[in-house]
Order: C-alpha cells, then sequence, then structure tokens
C-alpha cells in the first residue's frame, strides 16, 4: 500500500487522491499527482497566461517535494499536459527556471490535451521523484 502525502501550501486534492505518494511507507520513490496552475485555495493565475500558470504549477511541485523532505534535484521524471502544443517553448523556459542544468534535468515527457477540469487551465505537470531516506 502506498503512503499517502498532502502538502501544506499546495492545492489540497479535489477528489480520491493525494497530492503525492510513496511507492511504499519509506521508499525512495514519491509520485507527484498532476499540479496545476491554482494556489492553494484554489485561485487560477496567470489569467489565461501559460507562463504564469506554469510557475505556480512548479511552485506546487516545490512545495510537495520540499514537504517530503526532498528538493527540485530530486525529480527524475516529468509529464506536461498542455492544451496548445504551441506553448511547449512558454512551458520549457519556464522550466528551466526550477532545474539547475547543472544538476542534470529530468527526462520529460510533453503532450497536448483537449481541456482541463477548470476550463482556464492550460498546463498540468505531474512529477516523479527519488528522495534518499
Amino acid at each position: 500500500m502506498a503512503e499517502s502525502l498532502n502538502a501544506e501550501g499546495a492545492p489540497k486534492p479535489a477528489a480520491a487522491y493525494a497530492n503525492a505518494s510513496w511507492e511504499r511507507p519509506g521508499g525512495r520513490l514519491l509520485f507527484i499527482a498532476g499540479q496545476v496552475g491554482l494556489t492553494a485555495d484554489y485561485k487560477p493565475v496567470g489569467d489565461g497566461g501559460i507562463e504564469e500558470q506554469a510557475k505556480q504549477t512548479f511552485r506546487n511541485i516545490q512545495t510537495i517535494v520540499e514537504d517530503a523532505g526532498g528538493s527540485m534535484e530530486d525529480i527524475v521524471s516529468l509529464t506536461i499536459f498542455v492544451t496548445d502544443i504551441a506553448s511547449a517553448k512558454a512551458v520549457n523556459n519556464v522550466r528551466k527556471e526550477f532545474f539547475d542544468s547543472g544538476s542534470g534535468y529530468p527526462t520529460s515527457t510533453l503532450v497536448q490535451v483537449t481541456a482541463f477540469m477548470h476550463p482556464s487551465l492550460l498546463v498540468e505537470v505531474n512529477a516523479v521523484a527519488s528522495i534518499a531516506t
């Protein structure tokens, strides 16, 4: 059974899931549920701008991984979903603000989707971190 984690400062799950879960209690792999451009109190950011939404999305991931005792350097994989593939470059530029190229970037997949749960959202990212215990 996975061990759930819901981080203070990140939006609480709106349904039956956790912000993240460990592969097993005491495990090294932390699976972070898809994060979006919402603040902890569910306010959308960026008013139609992908850059601000992507920044908030990565801030949410950072909050969760740090709450688990890790850092952004522990992220080993990202899956990025966007509503417009033309925004890939903008999202990539934001991603570079959160990851140090000297430490190496995580693996990444980017796909276009039709829409998200909230109509104003433009990007969602889930992540996997490998955190030393």
